[in-house]
């Protein structure tokens, strides 16, 4: 039987509005598990590219941080 991975490629992507001053731990665990597998992938942080988009005051004021 044929593995069924082979090739597979995984995108996490951590979405706006989350907390900007912290690290996403959650799609690094698993993208490190899914590499342990023989898995790749990577992580897309939404959130920084939106802050960083409209400005990190308004994000802050957005997101009640």
């Amino acid at each position: 039987m044929a593995d069924s991975t082979a090739g597979a490629r995984v995108r996490f992507v951590v979405v706006p509005f989350l907390p900007a001053h912290q690290p996403a731990l959650g799609v690094s665990s698993l993208l490190s598990v899914l590499r342990g597998h023989g898995i790749d992938g990577d992580v897309q942080y939404l959130n920084l590219a939106y802050g960083e988009r409209i400005g990190w005051d308004l994000y802050g004021y957005l997101t009640g941080l």
